[in-house]
């Protein structure tokens, strides 16, 4: 990863060599990325883009959601911890988008030798861009 400043974009510009990865953490209780989950147990889920660390970018700017109504989402206190409960489904599989809120960063990614402003790259909505979309299995 490359982090640098630009001075034609500003001092909150960073620069990442490569779009950025996000995960999926299980927390409790199995501790491992991409978890499987099961239909009616909660499991604890945390957000995470491993590209952001060591950047001035704070990876607590991140929503989970999903589009299926099968699931309940809870925020927890800590940021980017999230309660996630499935209800009966005949679904295999759940699929969860990761959403990024950005503040006052330009966030620029190389792209075939080109700065392209991450803005260009992916789905936006408002300030808030969609960083990945994720399948996590589901267990009967």
């Amino acid at each position: 990863m490359i982090l640098m400043s630009s001075l034609s974009y500003g001092q909150d510009t960073i620069r990442l060599a490569k779009r950025p990865d996000a995960i999926i953490k299980g927390w409790y209780p199995e501790f491992k990325d991409f978890p499987d989950l099961q239909i009616g147990k909660r499991k604890i889920l945390i957000t995470t883009v491993p590209d952001f660390d060591n950047t001035s970018i704070l990876n607590n700017a991140i929503q989970l959601i999903s589009h299926n109504e099968s699931i309940e989402i809870k925020e927890k206190e800590k940021s980017n911890q999230y309660s996630v409960l499935v209800n009966p489904t005949d679904a295999t599989s759940i699929e969860f988008e990761l959403w990024f809120e950005l503040e006052d960063e330009t966030i620029l990614i190389s792209q075939e030798g080109e700065w392209k402003d991450i803005r260009t790259l992916y789905n936006i909505d408002g300030k808030r861009i969609l960083i990945d979309t994720i399948q996590l299995k589901l267990k009967k």
